[in-house]
This record gives C-alpha cells, sequence and structure tokens, in this order.
C-alpha cells in the first residue's frame, strides 16, 4: 500500500522540516469532488499493519515503516533504481518520496528470511490454503509476537508462529487485538487502534484491527461541495466523533486524505493571510 498523498497541496520548495500548506487543492486529487464514484470513509489514528502472503503458503503481519534520508539513483541506461543505505532485512518497499527522502514501506520479522528451511515458513507444493483460520489466541512467548507468520504443516495442519520484530511494546496490543478479530482477519490493510497505541485519541476500550476499505463511511452531501465543505466535515468528525480525518476511495484505486490536523493548519493560513 503506498502513502495516501493528502488532499491538501504542500510547498516542498521551502527547505521547512514540514512543509507548509499552500492552500490549494493538490494537483492530481481534482477527482475527489468531480467524481461520483468517490466514497469517504473514516481515517483511524492508531498503527498502519499489512497482513499479507509472502510465500505461497505464507502470511506475514507487518506493521507500516518509514526509512528516512534514503537515495534513490536511477541508471538512464536501464532505468534500474538503486537505493542507498541498503534496505534493512524484511523490508517491503512500498513508495519513494523524492521531496523528503523517505522511503515508505513494511517491515516483516527479519528472522524470517533466515529461516526459509523452516517447515513452518516455507512449505511444499502440495501444501494447499487459500486464507488463514481465526487466530486461536495461544499463549505468546515473551516479547516474541509482533510478527505473526502463518503457515501449514505437512499433514495440512494449520499453525500460528512467532518471531521477534523488535523491542516495541506493540505485541500485547497486538495479541488482544488478533484475539478479537476471530474469523474477520483477511488479507489486506488494517490500523491497530487502542488505549496503547498512539496515545489513543480515539479513546477506544480496546484493541482491534480495522480494516482500511470498510471503514465508517460519510453521505457524499456532507463533504462533495468542495474542500471548504470537505474540511468543516472534518472538523466537525473530530469533535463529536473523535476522527482522526478522512481518505477519499476511487473506484480506480486511487486515494486522497484530509486530516483534521491539515484542516486546523489550513484555517490558521487563511486567518493569517486575512490579516
Amino acid at each position: 500500500m503506498e502513502k495516501i498523498p493528502s488532499l491538501l497541496e504542500r510547498d516542498h520548495t521551502t527547505g521547512a522540516k514540514s512543509a507548509p500548506l499552500t492552500g490549494q487543492i493538490a494537483p492530481g486529487t481534482e477527482w475527489v469532488f468531480t467524481d461520483d464514484e468517490v466514497i469517504a470513509r473514516r481515517k483511524w489514528d492508531g498503527t498502519a499493519v499489512l497482513f499479507t502472503r509472502i510465500w505461497p503458503h505464507t502470511w506475514s503481519l507487518c506493521l507500516r515503516s518509514t526509512l528516512r534520508d534514503v537515495d534513490l539513483t536511477i541508471d538512464p541506461e536501464t532505468n534500474e533504481g538503486t537505493l542507498s543505505p541498503p534496505l534493512p532485512r524484511g523490508f517491503i518497499p512500498a513508495e519513494y518520496d523524492g521531496n523528503t527522502r523517505k522511503l515508505f514501506g513494511w517491515q516483516t520479522a527479519r528472522r524470517l528470511h533466515a529461516l526459509q528451511t523452516d517447515w513452518r515458513y516455507v512449505l511444499g507444493p502440495e501444501a494447499t490454503v487459500t486464507s488463514p483460520p481465526p487466530y486461536t489466541g495461544k499463549p505468546l512467548p515473551e516479547k516474541f509476537a509482533l510478527s505473526h507468520i502463518a503457515g501449514t504443516t505437512e499433514e495440512g495442519e494449520f499453525c500460528w508462529s512467532f518471531e521477534k520484530f523488535s523491542d516495541s511494546g506493540f505485541h500485547e496490543p497486538l495479541h488482544e487485538a488478533l484475539v478479537a478479530s476471530g474469523t474477520s482477519l483477511r488479507e489486506g490493510t488494517y490500523e491497530l487502534v487502542g488505549p496503547k497505541i498512539n496515545g489513543n485519541p480515539g479513546q477506544e476500550r480496546s484493541h482491534r484491527l480495522e480494516r482500511h476499505d470498510i471503514a465508517e463511511s460519510v453521505p457524499a452531501e456532507f463533504w462533495k461541495g468542495g474542500i471548504e465543505q470537505a474540511a468543516a466535515a472534518v472538523q466537525r468528525l473530530a469533535l463529536v466523533r473523535l476522527w482522526e480525518g478522512l481518505v477519499f476511495y476511487h473506484p480506480d484505486g486511487r486515494r486522497a486524505k484530509l486530516k483534521a490536523r491539515d484542516v486546523a493548519e489550513l484555517h490558521r493560513l487563511e486567518g493569517a493571510t486575512a490579516s
């Protein structure tokens, strides 16, 4: 999943660490207000998680990760790119931002790539699994739960295995969220939310994995009229329902986001301009 572009344009030519808003809609996002098929959904404020198949019968639960100070060099003859410094083991790149020199992607368990001969991770061609069964909530080894690797044994039995991702404190919230997910966990992207995640701005009472593409939607009449109406809708949703903002989905896969924090910055810019 690539980083979602903002609906509001930022000026990256200033050299500022945080590029300021220009007060205009970002080029290429006009479709949000012109195309009738667009759906606006809640933007969750937690930690992005990717549940994906990384080998034919192996799934991995990965956390969103950003590498900074990365340089991309393009060979003019082959048109192939080279990143420096080299990527960490287990990093799945998604998108490079040349303005900020940031590489966005996903981090799997680093040890996973050193265990390719282990039957728990790589299986023979006779193994067939189309979708993982629900996580049963078996006890977790201490500090070993951030990456969840799914596969089948040679006898066809399904297992969840755990490898240490890092020393961060996500393993307990993620364990609780997996238990709560039950049979609903399927391949795709989610937001890990809860009391111990990102300061819990949504005042959640438990840890959950919320799937992005089925998040609660907002009727078009509340935001379709333009950036002013959309900004007002985001501001209301942030105050009344504690939403971080809205993500706009186009049927062809395009997306754009409008965050309450950006709306507040836009209002400060408009106030400064007016005075």
